[in-house]
């Protein structure tokens, strides 16, 4: 297998509506000088209104990347030992563990935060979706309507299903696919961090190939660009910023009702000038 590397671009608008932005947006890539393909990327869009949703998302992102920064800061060179004397110890099973409970730990910060301090609260909570890779492997850890999209070899593929009203009746076949866009009650997410002191998490692991682009992204994003157009926008360029600057304008000029975020990952082959 060829050794990856991968770059990561985070970008958050407020839309057209809203006076604050309650959605945080994160990544952080390991050089590649530094060793394998390594990093975090994540979307969590707040919510309970106003500061509520927005100290819920940076708690969410700032408590996952502290749990894992031991993990992510070193050089390959600083790998565990561990980790290197057993070549039997599965990777995937391994990045998995941690970033359950990285979540967990976001979970339990932003559900003590809501307890202690009940009048800046009200009905606090986000939704996360995280990526970890490492080296071949990417594990999304998934809890709420922000999705984490693959796109390979021109086709783009949802990793993530959305934990809302409606997408549980459209799953069951009791709603048609475009009430994600069109029901008056599609924003109604059955489950969130911070809401209760445990949270039930959706792991999924994909093993990753050169070329492959990720998204992350609020539903302010999804909710505004059907999934064809995301493809379109994917194809057009390799250029990240590129990308990320004409889906918000996209979204803005769709009415941009919500905080649109997207975080988006370019997955290469590592040249011999990176290390």
């Amino acid at each position: 297998m060829k050794t990856l590397s991968i770059i990561a671009s985070a970008h958050t608008d407020p839309g057209k509506v809203r006076q604050v932005n309650e959605d945080s947006v994160f990544t952080f890539v390991r050089p590649a000088k530094n060793g394998d393909a390594l990093g975090l990327l994540l979307v969590a869009d707040g919510i309970g209104g106003h500061k509520a949703g927005d100290i819920a998302s940076k708690l969410a992102a700032n408590t996952i990347f502290e749990s894992l920064s031991w993990f992510l800061e070193k050089d390959q060179t600083e790998d565990t030992r561990p980790i290197n004397a057993s070549p039997e110890l599965d990777n995937n099973n391994f990045i998995e563990k941690r970033l359950r409970r990285a979540v967990e730990a976001a979970n339990g910060k932003i559900f003590d935060y809501a307890q202690n301090n009940p009048e800046k609260a009200g009905n606090m909570g986000t939704t996360i979706t995280a990526a970890l890779i490492w080296k071949h492997s990417m594990v999304i850890a998934h809890v709420g309507d922000s999705r984490g999209y693959l796109f390979r070899n021109g086709i783009l593929h949802q990793l993530t299903e959305d934990h809302s009203f409606v997408g549980q009746l459209i799953r069951r076949g009791q709603l048609p696919y475009d009430a994600y866009y069109e029901h008056p009650r599609r924003n109604v997410i059955t489950r969130a961090l911070g809401q209760f002191p445990d949270v039930q998490i959706d792991l999924r692991t994909d093993i990753l190939q050169a070329g492959d682009k990720l998204l992350l992204c609020s539903d302010g994003l999804w909710e505004m660009i059907r999934d064809n157009q995301l493809t379109e926008f994917l194809n057009r360029s390799d250029d990240l910023q590129t990308i990320a600057n004409e889906m918000i304008q996209e979204a803005i000029a769709n009415g941009g009702p919500d905080n649109i975020s997207l975080v988006l990952g370019h997955v290469t082959p590592k040249h011999t000038h990176d290390t």
